[in-house]
């Protein structure tokens, strides 16, 4: 980490030279930044939703699979789940997933009855049961409006004001 005196030194250079009336650019409104700061944020939280929802969207593959395990060996105080398996091309694969007790059937399943999941196309052996067209949309929806957001938190922080002439 950098000594503080240096902090305030660089940030000290980047208000005298950005902040100066007759600079173009110069910042006149600064709470603007805040909504370009906060949607910045946001953005890089959700962000491997959107790069996974991204892999699964463009590189994932719809099969059909099997359940294959509904009681594993578990520890006692970890989460009850089931395990799958898929076949791509001539190998076998398999996945857990978590008892999920409103969006499964699960518990009127037995072992081999059909599931349908997707996988990706060049790492086959991960794959997963959720729906990822939905989080896609969803997702470069959010990212666009969190960059329309970014990008006027700045345009309005550096937008002068008309001035009014007297009449």
């Amino acid at each position: 980490m950098p000594p503080l005196n240096l902090v305030f030194r660089i940030c000290g250079m980047f208000w005298r030279r950005f902040v100066r009336y007759n600079f173009p650019f110069r910042v006149v409104r600064i709470w603007p930044l805040l909504l370009s700061a906060i949607a910045l944020g946001i953005f890089v939280y959700i962000s491997p939703l959107l790069y996974e929802s991204a892999l699964y969207e463009f590189g994932g593959v719809h099969t059909e699979g099997w359940y294959s395990d509904f009681a594993p060996e578990r520890p006692a105080d970890s989460d009850p789940y089931y395990s799958y398996a898929y076949r791509v091309d001539r190998v076998t694969y398999s996945g857990t997933s978590l008892y999920d007790d409103a969006l499964s059937d699960v518990y009127f399943r037995k072992v081999g009855d059909p599931i349908w999941l997707t996988y990706l196309k060049r790492k086959p052996w991960v794959s997963t049961l959720e729906p990822t067209g939905w989080n896609f949309k969803i997702g470069s929806r959010a990212a666009a409006l969190f960059a329309v957001v970014f990008i006027s938190g700045i345009w309005l922080s550096v937008a002068r004001r008309p001035k009014l002439e007297p009449y």
